[in-house]
C-alpha cells in the first residue's frame, strides 16, 4: 500500500520497481501476457538510473508535509513574554514534591520575575524569598 504522502510504497523505493503478485501469474493479467525479457532488462536498468531522484523526490515531499504539520501546529501555539514585575505561576517540577494528586494544581507558588535572562528565560523569586530560574515554556 502506498504512503498517502509519498505516494510510494517502501518496496518501491527499495527495489525499485513493485512486485508482483503471485495471483497476477497465475491470472495472465496484462503484466504477465506481455512480459518481453529484453525490454524488462532496460526497464530494469533504467529504473536503477532514475532511483536516487526517486528517493530525492520523496524525501522532498516528506520535508514538505513536515512543514505543513509544523506550521499547522505553530498556528495554535501563542508565546509569552514576561517583564520585570509581573507575578506568575510555574510549572510543578515532577522532581520537587513528586507528581501532583489528581485534584492537585500543577502549578506552584506565587513568582515575581526578578530578571529577563533570556528571551523565554527569566529568574523568579518567589513571595517566600529563594531565587529560581524560569522558563518561558513552564510559567503562566
Amino acid at each position: 500500500m502506498p504512503n498517502p504522502i509519498t505516494r510510494e510504497t517502501p518496496f518501491s523505493l527499495v527495489y525499485v520497481s513493485d512486485a508482483l503478485l503471485l495471483v497476477e501469474i497465475h491470472l495472465e493479467t496484462a503484466r504477465v501476457s506481455y512480459y518481453d525479457e529484453l525490454a524488462n532488462e532496460q526497464g530494469l536498468r533504467l529504473n536503477l538510473d532514475l532511483l536516487e531522484e526517486k528517493r530525492v523526490a520523496t524525501v522532498d515531499k516528506m520535508v514538505r508535509y513536515k512543514s505543513m504539520v509544523a506550521a499547522h501546529y505553530n498556528k495554535k501555539v501563542w508565546g509569552r513574554q514576561f517583564l520585570v514585575g509581573d507575578l506568575i505561576l510555574r510549572a510543578r517540577q515532577a522532581s520537587a514534591h513528586g507528581k501532583p494528586g489528581k485534584l492537585e494544581s500543577p502549578w506552584e507558588g506565587l513568582y515575581l520575575v526578578q530578571r529577563v535572562v533570556g528571551p523565554v528565560t527569566y529568574e523568579l523569586e518567589p513571595l517566600e524569598g529563594r531565587q529560581v530560574l524560569g522558563h518561558g515554556m513552564h510559567v503562566i
